[in-house]
């Protein structure tokens, strides 16, 4: 059984991943929001602003686990898709290096035929 990774659709994933992820990362700026909660302060209710700041200091961690998560999972893909081409390059290579040997000595054991 065999298995074939095209690199190039695995890196229209790898881009559409990081652009939700970037839209993710954007529509929950922290940063962002913790002004937008400041302004809220004046509002009629200044006891929402201190709950929503009290929130997203308390979410800010997972928040930012979730954007490690998915940065890891692009950099492992990215990776294994990198190693696989690297590998399939590398066994090519062997295979034809030895069968340029076999073709040169007559001795096809590396194919497993005596």
């Amino acid at each position: 059984m065999g298995f074939e990774i095209a690199p190039a659709a695995v890196q229209g994933v790898v881009n559409a991943v990081k652009g939700e992820a970037t839209e993710l990362s954007d529509g929950i700026d922290v940063e962002s929001l913790e002004g937008d909660v400041s302004a809220m302060a004046s509002a009629p209710a200044p006891g929402a602003a201190q709950a929503v700041a009290e929130f997203l200091g308390h979410e800010s961690p997972v928040i930012q686990s979730i954007g490690n998560r998915i940065t890891a999972c692009l950099l492992g893909v990215t990776t294994v898709t990198n190693s696989y081409t690297t590998a399939s390059d590398e066994m090519l290579q062997t295979v034809q290096s030895k069968a340029i040997a076999s073709a040169e000595s007559g001795d096809f054991s590396y194919f497993g035929v005596e």
